[in-house]
């Protein structure tokens, strides 16, 4: 299924996010774009099911056919919500089949590249940089909240949007430590993208980035088989 988007390209046509992030701030009038952004998402995670036959569910796929006869802000608000179920269901899917996915070969030097992007995360995106410290002194025995409970009562006082992107950084912390330990390697490119996310600006756009990037990231500790 996809979420009409007038007379709007589709986020499946385009290659890369970067290419699809130009059409969308040069062929997209600015009104349209946070929902056309969120749409695009709507695309590639329902393409994600569909290659690997999973199943969405029936209430969520009825929301989503709904979303469009909703107005604005109400319709972007509430395909945001139901794309934040879709990428959490892919996310269980895949942690679930780590097991099951033999790790390639790669670079010796691909844990070294790994390190090199969570010492710049530690010094560059302070939310990053939380994450590093919670693991840390979870590691070394530290009767802790579970990282969500830390992330809620540390930031109560902040907007959603900083809770819901710090959270991510331990996302981020979590995949960047799989593919360390199975010695796989990221594109320059992605690496960029990965530092460049604290300087995004805050709210949605930053946290649609962040998700761009984990779901990338995702891919990357479990390869597709079946696409």
């Amino acid at each position: 299924m996809t979420i009409r988007q007038q007379q709007f390209r589709s986020r499946l046509e385009f290659s890369s996010s970067e290419e699809w992030r130009h059409y969308v701030e040069t062929r997209v009038p600015e009104g349209e774009r946070d929902f056309v952004i969120a749409s695009g998402l709507t695309a590639l995670y329902v393409r994600f099911h569909e290659v690997r036959d999973i199943r969405i569910p029936k209430d969520l796929l009825e929301a989503l056919t709904k979303v469009t006869t909703l107005g604005e802000p109400k319709r972007t608000a509430e395909l945001n919500t139901l794309n934040a179920r879709l990428f959490d269901g892919m996310s269980r899917f895949l942690f679930a089949n780590l097991s099951s996915v033999p790790t390639p070969r790669t670079e010796e030097n691909a844990d070294t590249i790994i390190a090199g992007v969570v010492t710049g995360l530690e010094r560059e995106n302070a939310s990053f940089a939380l994450w590093s410290s919670y693991e840390r002194a979870q590691r070394k025995g530290s009767h802790l909240p579970t990282w969500e409970q830390y992330v809620q009562a540390l930031l109560a006082s902040e907007e959603p949007h900083s809770i819901e992107f710090t959270l991510s950084m331990g996302t981020l912390g979590q995949l960047l430590r799989q593919l360390s330990e199975q010695r796989k390697t990221i594109s320059p490119l992605l690496i960029n993208r990965i530092r460049a996310l604290h300087r995004e600006r805050e709210g949605q756009e930053r946290n649609l980035a962040a998700r761009m990037v984990l779901q990338e990231l995702l891919e990357a500790v479990t390869p597709c088989t079946s696409a």
